[in-house]
């Protein structure tokens, strides 16, 4: 049913509901704010998955670091250049008690500082 929607056309309509429901979805494909949500919400997972995968970097590199293994052992272990583990694996020796989530804050806090 979803793929229908998704996929709605004219040349798709067999019956007089589908046509009923056609001309539904056309007009809520039409309105702006619709496609406004869409993009905010297509955004927002976009986000979401970067930040997953920040936060599991962070975290598999505080593991690491707490086991004793070198900046460029995470960065192997990883398989992430060194460039980006360095920030990372700096701040947990600066703060070896933080979360992973207080190590994730800190970063997007220096990343918004050298765009200034």
């Amino acid at each position: 049913m979803l793929k229908n929607i998704e996929h709605s056309r004219q040349e798709n309509i067999f019956n007089p509901d589908i046509a009923s429901i056609h001309e539904m979805v056309a007009d809520i494909k039409k309105r702006k704010e619709v496609g406004i949500y869409y993009m905010k919400s297509w955004e927002r997972e976009k986000l979401f998955r970067e930040m997953g995968k920040e936060e599991n970097l962070i975290s598999i590199a505080q593991k690491k670091f707490h086991k004793g293994y070198s900046i460029q052992d995470i960065a192997d272990a990883l398989e992430e250049p060194l460039d980006t583990i360095t920030p990372i694996v700096k701040l947990i020796e600066q703060y070896p008690n933080a979360s992973t989530e207080e190590i994730f804050e800190m970063l997007k806090e220096e990343d918004s500082m050298m765009l200034l």
